[in-house]
């Protein structure tokens, strides 16, 4: 009979499956869905990045296996634009490695720090391949409960003093999937101190630090100025609309990033040269492209801010990255409303839980789609929905783990 593993059997399938599946299955009925579900950019990707495909993938140079860590040229635009954005220099030939995507190397590098039973901390909600890769590594994922008082950040003083000796990675997400909450610099000085004393591994998702309205947010490679015990990874998938490239980047301890680039060696080689050329394409475009960008995200979540706020559905008043985090109407879990969204008003939203069990009474919507599409989406979302009141924030028991 076949077996699979007890390790797999025992993870939850991606609940961005599902979410598409009860897409498709209204759609073969002929209905047509609004998908703000997932964080697919519907810009096009750059102009300059697809031309520089286009004549990179010409070249039979480029028609083999790449070396793993990536091109030179790539390490070097990367290392050339980490100065510049953040003032953080970095080593290119041990500081910075390419990945198929930051996905990708969020899921291996469990694999190459944890050892068994070792404790992680990471968000919930939060993105959910987190929990995954950490188990999936045999470590103990152990989450961080978010609330809104707190603006959604981890509570660090709240951790029991023993729990931060055991502790050996943490995971942070800013700006983050799914609340677009940004942290603070007192935010990022604690979190160091707190990493020094107890010796954590801190791992940065920074996919989203390009997608903001005013402050730029920072990177944790700021505030671990010798790099001793950072890891942060980047996207081209959400600054550049580069989702379907599959490119991205880890850089910080030179430890950290080889044993990272250890595991690829095992598992993977590197993304197609030509697609590493059209990134560097991407990392030099010109701060007139990026604000274009940017004032897409910006003027959509203004659009659905408004239909929610005459809906009179609380939302998080995110300014940075793809999405808002709002309450679902009262009486309702986060799964009947985004179903009853989905079947009655054909709206796809993600419920709140899909980002762990503390995403209970919020939906996630992605500001990602044409205008025209976000202002009839936000209209059929702010149709009354029989209350206008908002469930409670389950996040603010505070006899809840932290």
């Amino acid at each position: 009979m076949v077996r699979i593993s007890q390790a797999i059997a025992a993870q939850a399938a991606y609940p961005f499956a599902a979410l598409a599946a009860k897409r498709a299955a209204l759609e073969a009925r002929g209905m047509t869905v609004i998908d703000l579900s997932i964080g697919d950019a519907s810009l096009p990707s750059p102009t300059a990045a697809v031309e520089t495909l286009r004549e990179r993938a010409t070249r039979p140079e480029h028609h083999h296996y790449s070396s793993y860590n990536g091109v030179l040229p790539l390490r070097a635009a990367i290392g050339g634009w980490m100065k510049r954005r953040f003032g953080v220099t970095l080593d290119i030939d041990h500081e910075i490695t390419a990945l198929m995507g930051s996905k990708e190397g969020l899921f291996r590098f469990p694999q190459a720090a944890l050892d068994p039973g070792d404790i992680v901390l990471y968000p919930d909600p939060g993105y959910p391949v987190y929990a995954h890769a950490i188990a999936h590594a045999g470590g103990q994922p152990l989450p961080m409960k978010l609330s809104e008082k707190n603006n959604f950040l981890p509570d660090l003083d709240a951790l029991p003093e023993e729990t931060r000796r055991r502790v050996r990675m943490i995971i942070v997400n800013f700006p983050s999937n799914p609340t677009g909450a940004t942290a603070d610099d007192p935010f990022y000085t604690k979190l160091y101190s707190y990493a020094r004393r107890h010796d954590w591994i801190v791992l940065s998702d920074n996919a989203y630090c390009e997608i903001y309205d005013d402050a730029p947010p920072r990177s944790t490679l700021e505030f671990d100025p010798r790099h001793e015990r950072t890891i942060e990874f980047f996207s081209f998938s959400k600054s550049y609309s580069m989702t379907g490239w599959r490119l991205g980047w880890a850089c910080g301890n030179a430890k950290l990033v080889q044993a990272l680039l250890k595991v690829k060696g095992l598992q993977d080689s590197a993304p197609f040269e030509p697609v590493q050329f059209a990134g560097i394409a991407a990392l030099n475009l010109s701060d007139t492209d990026m604000a274009a960008t940017r004032r897409f995200y910006a003027d959509n979540r203004a659009t659905v801010k408004k239909a929610l706020a005459a809906a009179g559905i609380t939302y998080c008043d995110a300014r940075a990255g793809f999405y808002l985090w709002a309450r679902v109407p009262a009486g309702l879990t986060a799964a009947e409303f985004t179903d009853r969204l989905l079947a009655e008003r054909q709206v796809l939203v993600t419920p709140g839980t899909a980002f762990g069990p503390n995403g209970e009474g919020w939906f996630r919507i992605a500001v990602t789609r044409p205008p025209d599409q976000m202002a009839a989406a936000a209209e059929r979302i702010g149709q009354p929905w029989g209350q206008a009141t908002c469930a409670p924030d389950p996040s603010s028991d505070p006899s809840g783990d932290v």
